[in-house]
Parts: C-alpha cells; structure tokens; sequence
C-alpha cells in the first residue's frame, strides 16, 4: 500500500513497546508487554483494522485489474462494475457464477489471511446464488469450505432480496426501533421533557438518511452512489417526481419539506459551478450569485425565446469578446434594455474553468448531515410540531410518540 517505511517503523514502536498493569485484588500489578497486538479500546485499533481492511479493497480491485475476477455489472451496458461492499468487519463479495470466480475468491482469501494475520470465519460466511442452481452452490460451497445461504438475508440489521414494498419486511426493523425508542422516550420523560420534544429529536434524525443521499445525487459525482443511481435511474437530476421508482419517488420528495427559507430548503444551498456550460440550464439552474436568473431577472425570463437554452449555447465567443445570444419575443423598453445590461454583467462576471465539466456544489463548502439538519430545524420553536419530520415518517412512529 506504498506506506513510508519511516511511518510503519513508528506503528511498530507503538504496538510493540506498549504496557499494560491490571488490578490484583484491587493493587495494580507490575507492567508487562502484551503479547498479542494491541488491547481493547486502543486508539491505534480501528485505525489500523481499516488499513488492514483496505489491503483487502486492494487485492479485489488487483484481481479484477487482472481479469482474474469478474464482479457484476450495473447499467444498460453493464459499464459499472460492483465487486465487493465493505463495512466494518462485514464484507460482501459480488461475482458472476463461474468456477473462476469461486477459485479466485479462494485464493483471495487464503492471500488476505496469510497476509493480515487475521482468519476468515467461514463459519459465519454463506455463498448465497440468485438464478443458481442448488446444486451448483453446494458444489461451490465445499470449494469455499463455507454455508449455503438463500435469499431474502439480513445484512447490517437490514433485510437484502425481500420485497421492499411490503410491510413485513420491515417489521422487525419497525420493532427494533420501537424498543429503543420506548427506552429513550421513558428516559426523557423522567427528566421531565415532553413527548412533542422527544418526537422532533427522533424524526429529525432519521429523516437525515434521505437528505444525504439527495446530497451523495448532487455533490458527490465520483462516488459509487452516484454511479449506481445514474446508471440505473439517468443523470438528469430534474427527473420528475411522479416518475421513476417508488425509492426515487420517496428520494425526490425529501425537496418538497417545509424547512428555513420555506420549501426549496434543499434547492436553497445547492449552487452550479459551471465549466464548459453543456449540462446548465442558462436561465433555471443557481449558477450565478443570488440564485438562478429566472428568479432575480424574472420579467426578462417571461420575454425570452430560449428559456431551456445551456449556458454553452447563450454564451458564445467572438472575435476574443464574449457575448450573450439574446433573443426576445418582443422589442424591449429602455427599462428592460437596462435590466439586459445588469444581467449581463452578473452573466459575464462568472469566471469558469471552461475546460472542466460543470458541477453541483454545497453551498458551505461541501455537504454535511450537519449543515442539512440545522437547515431544517433552525426555524423550528420548541413548542410547535414539526411538520417536516412528520411528511417523511407519515404514520411509522408510533400513536403514543406522535402526540
């Protein structure tokens, strides 16, 4: 992983030197070295796991390099390639049925064993086949010396391959929630907080999953959900609502909850950074200061012929000028014609980077839960209810909890 050695020398001292005392009959003992690794709760610990974990995201994507191990394809054109998801200690590994894919992985996982120290607990693991037959599985898992497993499953407390569309297979996750919410509802209660207050704190951090995936669609271009969701729902982020998927649909109505600034709270801190202007709308994309120019210069919006016009298309080059491709359907007046002088200028003021792709941007720099979940409840009194919470869980929190 191209570590310095200067740099791996000092995470050797620090494993290797370390002491421990523990409590004899209360008295502390003498110090002594440990012996296996570092202890519990070390600083060191986790940080060191998620190298060793990515040393394992390098042998995945080395392999794949090699045309060693074909993961899945996502998209039309299958250009997306998924080959395995990490999170903590769990790991899935995504791949095509095929005897050189169950080798490989074989292979990968004796690599990544002898190489971390740890061991896989194939106990623990299951070979799970969509459109596989039974046979072939079991046949592979004697390879993988693992568990058959068949789907629906549950990964990180959450059902993979059930019908998100019916109630059921939420209900455990319903009920979990439910129990730990009864906890902390009881615990406020005794310190005398209301049930309206113990309402707004819950929902408002659920609500937060839906905001950052709005956040990942239009911020976050080069990570994997952004690829996912543009090769199976399109790059057009002005999808209507009442289009696509029920997931997207529930996605794309996070937009329409009332929050500060009314309900184009989301839309209010997002700004388009513009480079070639090939994927900006000139006259309804925030791309200059103070908004977008349909709003700030509304009356010269209404008299426009080119209201769907990119900015690559109004904004040509002339003879080393730059100008604005005007077209109105009437003769201005001398007001609107000194109007056209102040959007211009505004217009042309925007310094691009014109060999880079435009771009969306958080407005604060970049996008935080943190930013998003004070955008929504900065406006909100304690005393009153709070609706935006409310259009996002419906009726999922319980009658005793939404009074």
């Amino acid at each position: 992983m191209n570590f310095p050695t200067k740099w791996r020398c000092w995470i050797r001292e620090c494993i290797s030197t370390a002491t421990i005392s523990v409590l004899i009959n209360g008295s502390p003992s003498k110090e002594f070295k440990m012996e296996r690794g570092l202890r519990q709760g070390d600083p060191l610990s986790p940080f060191l796991f998620l190298l060793v974990a990515e040393g394992f995201n390098v042998l995945m994507n080395n392999v794949i390099e090699d045309k060693e191990f074909t993961g899945y394809g996502v998209g039309r054109d299958e250009d997306l390639i998924i080959s395995h998801l990490q999170f903590a200690d769990d790991t899935i590994i995504i791949g095509k049925r095929s005897w050189s894919n169950i080798f490989a992985m074989k292979g990968i996982l004796q690599l990544f064993e002898i190489i971390s120290g740890l061991k896989v607990n194939f106990h623990k693991s299951e070979l799970i086949g969509v459109n596989v037959e039974p046979s072939w599985l079991k046949d592979a898992s004697d390879v993988l010396n693992c568990k058959v497993g068949c789907l629906p499953m549950k990964y990180l407390g959450l059902p993979i391959g059930a019908d998100p569309r019916r109630l059921q297979t939420w209900e455990p996750v319903i009920n979990s929630v439910k129990k730990k919410t009864f906890f902390v509802e009881k615990l406020f209660l005794i310190h005398g907080r209301s049930s309206c207050a113990l309402e707004i704190c819950l929902v408002c951090h659920a609500d937060l999953l839906f905001i950052v995936l709005q956040g990942a669609i239009r911020n976050e271009k080069d990570s994997l959900w952004y690829k996912v969701l543009d090769r199976k729902y399109g790059s057009s982020l002005e999808e209507k609502q009442n289009s696509g998927s029920l997931w997207w649909r529930d996605l794309n109505s996070i937009k329409k909850i009332q929050g500060r600034g009314g309900v184009d709270w989301f839309e209010n801190h997002l700004k388009k950074e513009v480079g070639d202007g090939k994927n900006t709308y000139f006259w309804k994309d925030p791309w200059v200061d103070g908004g977008a120019l349909n709003i700030i210069f509304r009356r010269l919006f209404d008299l426009s012929l080119d209201k769907d016009s990119l900015v690559a298309d109004m904004i040509v080059e002339e003879e080393g000028v730059k100008k604005i491709n005007w077209r109105w359907r009437r003769r201005l007046f001398q007001w609107e014609e000194e109007m056209v002088d102040v959007c211009s200028g505004l217009v042309l003021g925007v310094r691009r980077a014109e060999s880079e792709a435009d771009c969306w941007k958080w407005m604060d720099d970049s996008y935080t839960v943190k930013e998003a979940y004070l955008s929504l409840i900065e406006e909100e009194d304690d005393d009153e209810e709070c609706e935006w919470a409310r259009d996002v869980w419906n009726q999922l929190i319980p009658s005793n909890m939404s009074t």
